[in-house]
């Protein structure tokens, strides 16, 4: 199991974005040091959902 699992089961399938799914604009931020493709894009829905998420990615 991997955390994407792990996501993908407690947050459902359309919470969780991978791969070609992650459009250009969330491949860089204000740093300015280029871009790359995060592992996941994830989004909650409820406040219950951004707690789980973070739960989960402290535990990985």
């Amino acid at each position: 199991m991997t955390i994407i699992d792990d996501l993908r089961r407690a947050l459902g399938d359309a919470a969780i974005l991978t791969g070609s799914h992650i459009g250009p604009r969330h491949r860089s931020d204000a740093s300015e040091t280029g871009t790359a493709a995060p592992l996941a894009l994830i989004r909650p829905r409820t406040t219950d959902e951004v707690a789980t998420a973070l739960r989960l990615c402290h535990a990985a």
